[in-house]
């Protein structure tokens, strides 16, 4: 338990919505470092990267917190140095361990760096949203058989509507 590197940039940095106050716990990805969370509102920090190391020194990150009383969940995206999308992670335990996702092609004119976004469902737990470029925006269920986790939800996919092409 430390301080968060100081000589690397902070990628995003998301609270757990169930927190507040002195035991706020927030999450921060940091440039070429990993994940880091705290407990205490930013006092300390402890490094949650887990099994996941080898991809924290590509590219960008981001990040999103489900809890409720159905479950706890950290999600993570992470790009390569040409921001295409290189994985899809969730952590039901605050970072004690990670497991991959599918990793839909959502960035298919690499401008993950300036229009990605990630979003953990409000109501379910096991619901993430992944916003891309040119008009990709997908579904992730972790629950789904690998391969069959992500869905188009865009175009046919949303009664034939779509957001700008940049999200």
């Amino acid at each position: 338990v430390g301080h968060l590197p100081n000589n690397r940039g902070i990628l995003d940095l998301v609270t757990d919505p169930s927190t507040s106050g002195a035991t706020l716990r927030i999450y921060a990805a940091v440039l070429g470092q990993g994940i880091f969370r705290s407990n205490d509102a930013g006092a300390t920090w402890t490094n949650v990267t887990a099994n996941i190391s080898t991809v924290m020194s590509q590219g960008n990150m981001h990040l999103a917190v489900h809890n409720s009383g159905l479950g706890n969940v950290v999600y993570l995206m992470t790009l390569d140095n040409t921001d295409v999308l290189n994985g899809v992670w969730y952590s039901n335990n605050q970072g004690g361990a990670w497991t991959q996702m599918d990793t839909p092609n959502i960035f298919p004119g690499g401008q993950g760096a300036i229009h990605g976004a990630i979003s953990a469902d409000p109501t379910n737990p096991n619901l993430v949203y992944l916003g891309g470029d040119q008009v990709n925006m997908v579904r992730g269920d972790r629950t789904f058989a690998a391969g069959s986790q992500f869905t188009t939800i865009v175009n046919a996919g949303a009664n034939n509507t779509a957001p700008h092409a940049d999200t």
